[in-house]
């Protein structure tokens, strides 16, 4: 079955980020960009920064943020300085039936 997402549900985006040889290692920076399709409104948090960005153990991380907006939701992290990584996602987003 596949998973309903409505507007107000809860949302825990992760990453993990990986050396050339597997490892688990910390990017020097670490951010994720959610941008909302409907609205086309993008917006950067920073690991360190942003205390909605979350490190659970070396090389891994989360952000909870709750959905705003029907539509597709994109979301890209990213890892500088020690290494240079991005991971870009998506998933729709389903107006509430409440």
């Amino acid at each position: 079955m596949t998973e309903r997402i409505d507007v107000g549900d809860a949302r825990r985006v992760e990453a993990s980020f990986y050396d050339s040889d597997g490892v688990l290692v910390d990017p020097t920076n670490v951010t994720i960009t959610i941008r909302y399709e409907i609205v086309n409104e993008e917006t950067v948090y920073t690991y360190g920064v942003d205390p909605s960005v979350k490190r659970t153990a070396v090389g891994q991380y989360y952000m909870d943020f709750v959905l705003a907006y029907q539509g597709r939701v994109y979301y890209a992290w990213r890892g500088t300085g020690n290494m240079d990584i991005m991971e870009q996602y998506f998933f729709t987003v389903l107006k509430s039936e409440a």
